[in-house]
């Protein structure tokens, strides 16, 4: 292949086609679904953690730059 349009589509198909694949292989023989479940420690809360960490003011040396 030398033509970079053509190159580029047969690259982005293959990135696209390739996890599909493997995704329903690792469905069939039932093993390796960690590469596609995120684990229990990554979990973003529901949000009530990120407003009690904004109600909390940072301090004064933390909020300045140290380039002055």
């Amino acid at each position: 292949l030398t033509d970079t349009g053509m190159l580029s589509l047969t690259v982005l198909l293959v990135s696209i086609i390739s996890p599909v694949i493997l995704y329903f292989i690792i469905q069939r023989i039932g093993f390796g679904m960690f590469l596609f479940e995120r684990p229990a420690w990554a979990h973003v809360d529901d949000g009530s953690a990120a407003q009690a960490a904004s109600k909390t003011p940072l301090p004064a040396a933390a909020t300045q730059s140290s380039r002055t």
